[in-house]
């Protein structure tokens, strides 16, 4: 088998993930599974194809060997990946030879893990917030028991794998005759085939449903942050676990607060007066009035941090600090009271200046003068 032929057969990269490759094989499998394309001989044996690459690549031991060297436990290299001790290792030899049924099997699997977003606002983030949500997942059919078999009736075994959910391959080795196991692609490692479906679950032994359970989220959450709740993901298969649920937190943008981390930022207009005088002023933040004072001699982009306004850090009782960005206000039509007075302002600071710049030149012909007697 060439060293990308696995990889190819589920369409995925050699650096694909491990969600990466389940996701393509799942896909590939309800498209050539028999159940979907009966009496058709090419179908079945692609889904025997993708079958032998997934249980490859799906286990963590068997995908290193792979891309290492190339080899699978079909291609002469003994495949100690799976086992677990001495009485392994004596199956391996001997007990495998002879159709042992100690082979292990994939009827038990473990559930898969779910995903859900939630969206909440800023004022929710800094203060904590519980959500009742309902989340689809899938859980054991009740009207078959998670056996896939309608009443009446049960799964037969498997006639590839006489039941065991795993076929055999003996190779001769310079060592003598080798064997090695893997998942019976036939019945995907269950052991069994169902003749008569379930009309619920139609044979898949799950269905799908909606689950609700209420979520707390802790003040000062950001957006990414996953909240985990063990055991509320998908049914396990036989004996195996249900999957995880993960709720991924995303928070919706705010037209008057940005934030960085802890801390909160705002835009704050103030008019001319109160730059040049300074003054007492108030701002509506997430968790109510602030009061406040504006320094004489404000200038526009001036920062003026107030602390314990901010957003609160996970799990702590401190708060950061809310940034206010000053600008000033400048209005585009005045009264003609405003006008007169803005006049009279003009005329004050531009006879100022005036007064500023014959000081400057009455200074500089001073110095001018001293170094031309000096010289």
């Amino acid at each position: 088998m060439g060293q990308n032929d696995l990889y190819e057969l589920l369409g995925v990269s050699r650096d694909a993930s491990a969600s990466e490759i389940k996701s393509a094989y799942r896909r590939l499998a309800r498209q050539y599974h028999p159940d979907v394309n009966p009496n058709n001989p090419e179908a079945e044996e692609k889904f025997k194809s993708i079958s032998d690459a997934y249980s490859i690549l799906s286990d963590p031991q068997k995908k290193a060997r792979y891309d290492q060297y190339g080899a699978t436990s079909d291609s002469g290299h003994a495949d100690f990946g799976d086992m677990g001790g001495v009485e392994d290792v004596f199956n391996f030899f001997f007990g495998n030879m002879a159709g042992g049924s100690n082979a292990r099997t994939s009827q038990d699997r473990h559930g898969s893990d779910v995903r859900y977003d939630l969206e909440i606002t800023l004022t929710e983030a800094s203060k904590g917030v519980t959500k009742n949500i309902e989340v689809e997942r899938s859980v054991s059919c009740k009207d078959c028991s998670g056996t896939g078999a309608a009443s009446g009736s049960k799964p037969e075994k498997c006639s590839d794998c006489k039941g065991r959910g795993m076929v055999t391959h003996v190779q001769r080795t310079p060592f003598g005759q080798m064997s090695t196991s893997v998942p019976c692609s036939a019945c995907g490692g269950v052991g069994t085939f169902i003749k008569n479906k379930c009309t619920t679950c139609k044979g898949h032994k799950q269905v799908l449903e909606l689950h609700t359970l209420d979520v707390t989220v802790p003040p000062g959450i950001e957006t990414g942050s996953a909240l985990h709740y063990p055991g509320h993901g998908n049914a396990g298969i036989g004996r195996g676990q249900p999957g995880d649920l993960y709720v991924v937190v995303q928070i919706q943008a705010n037209k008057d607060f940005q934030r960085n981390g802890d801390e909160l930022h705002a835009q704050f207009l103030i008019n001319y007066p109160d730059a040049v005088l300074g003054a007492n002023a108030s701002f509506k933040g997430l968790y109510g009035k602030i009061d406040f004072k504006i320094p004489a001699g404000t200038k526009p982009g001036t920062k003026i941090r107030i602390p314990g306004h901010g957003m609160p850090t996970v799990h702590q009782k401190s708060k950061g600090p809310l940034v206010l960005h000053i600008n000033i206000d400048i209005p585009k039509k005045v009264t003609a009271e405003q006008k007169e007075l803005l006049d009279k302002l003009q005329m004050t600071m531009s006879g100022k200046k005036d007064i500023e710049n014959n000081e400057d030149k009455e200074e500089k012909s001073f110095f001018e003068g001293f170094f031309k007697k000096k010289k």
